[in-house]
């Protein structure tokens, strides 16, 4: 969260992958919500003005993992209250990316 936009778009790949690489949720006791839900706040985070000019050409990634998030909910949180928490802070980052015309 707190790295510079060159470093943002560097490790970004892995970001992603960790994302895309949802695990089954038949095949884990407990899945941790905490940073599905973090890490929509420190991708908008890296969506400012110091850090745009090194991240911008991310944003369609970023929408892809947006909707990716919203439509696979259920693997990263089972509790109602753990997914609202993990849909509002991927809605805001949607709404950050569309504010600033990146989304």
């Amino acid at each position: 969260m707190f790295m510079g936009g060159k470093a943002f778009a560097y490790y970004f790949p892995v970001i992603e992958s960790y994302l895309l690489e949802t695990p089954n949720p038949n095949e884990t006791d407990e899945i941790d919500f905490r940073p599905t839900c973090i890490l929509g706040y420190c991708i908008q985070t890296q969506f400012s003005d110091d850090s745009l000019q090194h991240v911008s050409h991310l944003a369609p990634r970023v929408k892809a993992l947006i909707d990716h998030v919203r439509q696979t909910i259920d693997v990263y949180a089972a509790d109602p209250e753990e997914q609202r928490r993990i849909t509002e802070s991927w809605n805001e980052l949607e709404e950050h990316m569309l504010q600033i015309g990146a989304g």
